[in-house]
């Protein structure tokens, strides 16, 4: 009985070390590199959710941007003033490129916007996307939640600004109930 734990034990460690030597390759599958993604505008991805492209056939990740390449910083403006990103993958999201700018069409120029959540429902595309009215040095200003859709993923539509109970929001996170969402 000894003689085939041993046996097992050794045709298990075995197995373990042929697999640590597959040098980053296991099944011939991709691996990650890591970090996994860097953002080539402003090298501050943060809040990332990805989702399928179903008419590009290919992975979409929108994420909040931070100006961590900012030089001089004031408090936390470093994390204010900037668009969402979006990163694209076509092999199964091993690697990602910027691919560009979220068009939210909501706004002014200098509004921040953080932390979207997109889903799919029903052949078109929801944004829920935490909206700050500015650039700012603190914590202090209101920050609300919007719902934006889009057809392609890219170009978004302004639908409602959600009524909730306070006006220092952020990080949405929306999922299909069984009565509503």
């Amino acid at each position: 009985m000894k003689e085939n734990k041993a046996i097992v034990l050794i045709l298990y460690l075995l197995l373990s070390a042929s697999l640590c030597g597959q040098g980053g390759n296991i099944s011939g599958k991709k691996i990650a590199s890591k970090p996994l993604y860097r953002d080539t505008q402003y090298d501050g991805a943060a809040d990332p959710v990805v989702v399928w492209n179903q008419k590009e056939q290919r992975w979409f990740m929108f994420y909040t941007n931070r100006r961590a390449n900012m030089q001089q910083t004031n408090g936390v403006d470093w994390v204010h003033g900037t668009p969402i990103g979006i990163a694209e993958s076509t092999d199964g999201g091993a690697s990602w490129q910027y691919r560009c700018d979220a068009n939210i069409g909501y706004g002014e120029t200098d509004y921040t916007f953080w932390a979207p959540d997109v889903i799919e429902y029903k052949g078109k595309y929801h944004m829920y996307l935490t909206v700050v009215p500015g650039t700012f040095t603190d914590w202090k200003h209101p920050r609300d939640i919007v719902h934006l859709t889009s057809d392609n993923l890219i170009d978004w539509t302004f639908e409602s600004k959600l009524n909730l109970a306070s006006d220092k929001v952020i990080d949405a996170c929306v999922f299909n109930a069984k009565d509503g969402w």
